[in-house]
């Protein structure tokens, strides 16, 4: 294989390495977008459970009293 084929070959394979990366990059770029929609979501339900759990412990703080209180 003379050098010129060898250059050749290897331009090839740089453009092939260029383009996969491209496409990395911009599979990369909605695997973030996803991420970040799944992470606001989560933070909805995070947000909403600690709501829910605070208002448990006050009815429960009411009914102790309650029975304590009679």
């Amino acid at each position: 294989m003379e050098l010129e084929e060898k250059v050749n070959d290897m331009e090839v394979q740089i453009a092939k390495h260029s383009e996969r990366i491209s496409k990395l990059e911009e599979w990369q770029a909605k695997q973030n977008g996803s991420l970040q929609r799944l992470e606001t979501k989560v933070d909805g339900i995070y947000t909403w459970l600690i709501g829910l759990m605070g208002g448990m412990i006050v009815s429960l703080i009411m009914l102790v009293v309650n029975i304590f209180g009679r």
